[in-house]
């Protein structure tokens, strides 16, 4: 799957491929089909809660279930 994620060493932010690891009980896989950027996500990216490189942003989702 894409993702946006922390990147300090660029811009900032980047977009990487990711690998999902198997669901647990409980979880759902969810295909985002659109994603707000947010004031928390540029703080994020602008490392003010302490810098997590790979830290995948974007919590304001709208999607499809697939699993």
């Amino acid at each position: 799957m894409k993702a946006v994620v922390v990147n300090p060493e660029s811009t900032g932010v980047a977009i990487e491929e990711k690998v999902l690891r198997p669901l647990e009980t409980g979880e759902a896989l969810v295909e985002v089909e659109y994603c707000g950027v947010c004031h928390t996500d540029l703080h994020v990216a602008h490392g003010d809660f302490g810098q997590v490189p790979g830290r995948v942003l974007g919590h304001e989702g709208i999607g499809i279930v697939k699993e």
